[in-house]
């Protein structure tokens, strides 16, 4: 997670020492690839992915990077929040904690990505593997993949005839938590009064939940706070979202700020034909020189 490129960035170490002002305790160890501890906890984890992709949006910024319209997923949703100004990073970095913590003290279960496929033929398979329990879609990554969470003998069977029927790939993505399904409910209920207690701010830019993918324009805080619930357990609508920013701006230059390029692979040109560019994998100061260059040609 905070790997050895992040330790050696000036904006790596202001964040980590910030979030361990904070919280109150040592981030820096805590978060650290030499941690043994680090991948058993989803509040660790969590914690690391914020900070990772905040690091990498202050190199944007301070290149002179300016969106006009972002986004995020799941976890990501928090890093859109303190962009377009609805948090400030202290918040932030305690909502998240607070919400790692939460999901590790709800009800176990299981996530899988199926993949390539389509929303009926999901239903299908569902409707049969919820006989050994609970399973449902919590993810509409794109046309053709998406994420279902449930009890764990619900999901690998899930898995298990999507694979022997359809002979496409079930990938396990998570082994201990179910998010974004009504399992979670218990830990909507637990973060709803840390949200409603938050101090939330004046967006500069329109606020996008993950449960609706609409932009809204100056959101007051009770908006927000109850959309971040439902986001906890309910789907989340990446595929709608992308769809409906490229309807706001189609000329956008797309670009994945923080850890991975798994948005970026997702828009696959069979489903939408974008400029897109991830931090990750050029490093961010070389995704400001081309962002920049992309800005002065339109």
């Amino acid at each position: 997670m905070m790997s050895s490129y992040l330790a050696s960035s000036r904006q790596a170490r202001r964040l980590i020492d910030l979030a361990g002002t904070v919280l109150d305790r040592d981030v820096g160890c805590e978060i650290s690839q030499d941690n043994p501890e680090l991948f058993r906890s989803n509040r660790s984890i969590q914690l690391a992915v914020f900070l990772a992709t905040q690091m990498h949006l202050a190199e944007l910024n301070e290149a002179g990077v300016v969106a006009t319209l972002s986004l995020g997923l799941s976890l990501g949703e928090y890093s859109h929040l303190v962009h377009i100004g609805a948090l400030d990073l202290a918040s932030a970095i305690r909502l998240v904690d607070a919400r790692g913590a939460a999901f590790d003290a709800g009800p176990g279960g299981s996530m899988a990505c199926l993949f390539p496929t389509n929303e009926e033929t999901v239903r299908g398979i569902l409707r049969e593997a919820s006989q050994l329990g609970s399973v449902e879609i919590s993810g509409y990554n794109s046309p053709n993949q998406f994420v279902v969470s449930g009890e764990k003998k619900a999901v690998a069977a899930a898995a298990s005839i999507f694979e022997e029927r359809e002979f496409s790939e079930a990938v396990l993505i998570e082994t201990e938590i179910p998010m974004h399904s009504r399992m979670f409910g218990s830990v909507a209920k637990t973060l709803r009064p840390i949200l409603e207690q938050t101090r939330w701010q004046k967006t500069s830019l329109p606020y996008v939940s993950n449960v609706t993918a609409n932009p809204v324009e100056n959101p007051d805080g009770a908006y927000i706070s109850e959309r971040l619930c439902e986001h906890v357990c309910e789907p989340v609508l990446w595929r709608q979202s992308i769809e409906r920013a490229i309807q706001l701006c189609p000329d956008a230059l797309f670009i994945e700020v923080g850890p991975g390029q798994v948005l970026t692979n997702l828009m696959r040109r069979s489903w939408v034909r974008v400029r897109k560019l991830a931090t990750d994998k050029l490093g961010a100061l070389a995704v400001a020189e081309a962002a920049l260059q992309y800005q002065h040609e339109f």
